[in-house]
């Protein structure tokens, strides 16, 4: 060590818990002034958290997720996509 300091322990990572699984997404009504999705069986809006991940953006096929500062994509299965569009 140059500067003769006692040795130092980096200081630990925050510990992140990874998600057991993603919501459940099964539908999306999109509209650029009000998207909304369902997640696990609940209407959400951009903003609002489901099971522990806040909604960040709903976009027409999709919708990301934050969890603990992670970023998620819930993809609407393309059944779900066909099915919800006619």
């Amino acid at each position: 060590n140059k500067h003769n300091e006692p040795n130092k322990l980096p200081d630990p990572e925050p510990e992140i818990v990874e998600p057991m699984s993603l919501p459940a997404l099964s539908g999306i009504m999109y509209s650029p002034a009000m998207p909304r999705a369902v997640l696990n069986g609940m209407l959400v809006s951009e903003g609002e958290k489901v099971d522990g991940f806040s909604v960040q953006k709903i976009l027409p096929t999709k919708v990301i997720l934050l969890y603990q500062e992670k970023e998620f994509c819930a993809l609407l299965s393309p059944s779900t996509f066909l099915s919800s569009i006619f």
